[in-house]
């Protein structure tokens, strides 16, 4: 019998080669992760769970802070106190001027009632801190306002929309609707998925893609916000015209979801060593059980065990010994694969496989191919020949009968007499021969050769 070493390099350099669900998931320059299932319409997205960087922003998400005290140390951004306080953006993909468009986030004042003075939520605009303006606050006489202006600088509209009275450490939704494209401009704001007193209408108006600063916080007056933002979003169409229940927006689906290779290794005799080369930020998990003769296998940190597909599973940088590995296969024809579960608890962020390695033992095989005839050399009516490793007809694995599990059979070609059948190289087989009018006696056979054997 002759083991072969062998390294499987994971394919991941196309979808053909994994079993999975295309609802969940996608393919990244040829690497599984999580399918982006936001609104098409979402250019840019931060919940800041990782920092002031956004979770997705085409157009670069690097944030940048005007200053250190800016922090996210509890997945929000906290832009309290009475100092400036900003996190800058690209423009150029992530928010710009478009006539129809949303912006939707979550704020947690850190004062109640009226402010003392002004608290800007956010600004966008381009040239002259004017040119296609958009700026919403909480000022000082208890409204909240906006302005938003053209592309030449003027206003298509600056006003309030209705008193808010706030409590402190409340979150609370808020989303601002426009439509400016068509002959009466609407602009909608709504709070927990209700709208804001009435819309503000006004005349069509241009508004282009010329947009520079794209500021969360204290905006081009230098206004002071004084609360803590999240999920913070940028829509190129209007998300809502009528009232609507909240949800938190996700990238991502938050279910576990899974994938596997469709080919399996085969007759595989030991596992030295497995390898996963991936990409998994904050907020995602990447993890894996080994499928073992078609049961899902474990490390539990001192043996293998039978994984309940839910908890009990690998991350896929977990350190596993080679002697742990070796002592993964007890029988020694066997069959493996990786089940792949890919997770992100806050649907913002995704893990990407990039590839992965098994370094295993297998025993190679052989083709076999033969002739049946009758002793008056014609060919037998519905005949078939069934051959299974002699050595093994009495020892069991894992609780199934070796030879029946290793049994292969082929039929029998009612025209010719050939069968064939592919088995392991190196290892002494029964062969029995099946007739419609009995059987023949057991006929012993070596294989031992990777190449074409005549029986």
């Amino acid at each position: 019998m002759a083991n072969a070493t062998k390294t499987y390099l994971g394919s991941s350099d196309t979808s053909t080669n994994y079993s999975f669900s295309s609802a969940d998931i996608d393919f990244n320059s040829g690497d599984p992760t999580l399918k982006f299932i936001a609104p098409t319409a979402l250019t840019f997205f931060s919940n800041y769970n990782n920092g002031i960087d956004a979770a997705y922003a085409p157009g670069g998400a690097t944030g940048t802070a005007n200053t250190t005290t800016v922090d996210t140390t509890n997945g929000t951004l906290d832009l309290t106190g009475s100092d400036l306080k900003f996190v800058s953006y690209a423009t150029e993909g992530n928010a710009q001027g478009v006539a129809r468009g949303a912006i939707r986030f979550k704020i947690t004042p850190d004062y109640s009632g009226t402010p003392a003075a002004t608290k800007a939520f956010f600004s966008i605009y381009g040239d002259n801190d004017s040119y296609n303006l958009i700026r919403m606050y909480h000022n000082n006489s208890g409204q909240i306002g906006i302005v938003m202006r053209d592309s030449s600088g003027t206003n298509i509209r600056a006003g309030n929309f209705g008193p808010w009275s706030p409590a402190s450490g409340t979150s609370y939704e808020w989303e601002l609707n426009w439509n400016v494209n068509t002959g009466t401009a609407e602009i909608r704001a709504f709070q927990n998925g209700t709208q804001f007193f009435n819309t503000l209408n006004t005349s069509s108006a241009l508004r282009t893609d010329s947009v520079t600063t794209f500021r969360v916080g204290t905006d081009n007056l230098g206004t002071v916000p004084d609360f803590f933002i999240d999920e913070f979003a940028y829509f190129t169409e209007e998300q809502h015209t009528v009232d609507y229940s909240i949800t938190t927006l996700k990238l991502y689906t938050t279910s576990v979801t899974t994938i596997i290779p469709v080919t399996s290794l085969l007759n595989v005799s030991e596992v030295s060593d497995a390898s996963f080369t991936a990409t998994v930020p904050t907020g995602s998990s990447l993890q894996y059980t080994v499928q073992l003769d078609g049961n899902e296998k474990w490390w539990n940190g001192s043996s293998w065990s039978c994984s309940d597909t839910t908890t009990a599973r690998n991350n896929y940088d977990e350190t596993i010994t080679t002697a742990n590995w070796q002592s993964l296969i007890s029988a020694s024809r066997s069959t493996v694969n990786f089940k792949f579960y890919f997770g992100s608890s806050s649907g913002a962020f995704k893990p990407i496989l990039n590839d992965f390695s098994v370094v295993y033992d297998s025993i190679d095989m052989a083709s076999v191919t033969g002739v049946f005839l009758n002793p008056d050399n014609t060919i037998p009516a519905s005949a078939t020949v069934a051959a299974w490793p002699k050595d093994f007809t009495n020892i069991s694995s894992e609780g199934i009968q070796v030879n029946t599990l290793h049994t292969v059979t082929s039929s029998v070609d009612a025209s010719t007499g050939a069968w064939s059948m592919d088995l392991f190289s190196g290892v002494t087989y029964q062969f029995k021969f099946l007739v419609s009018s009995g059987t023949s006696g057991l006929v012993d056979k070596t294989i031992n050769t990777t190449g074409s054997v005549v029986f």
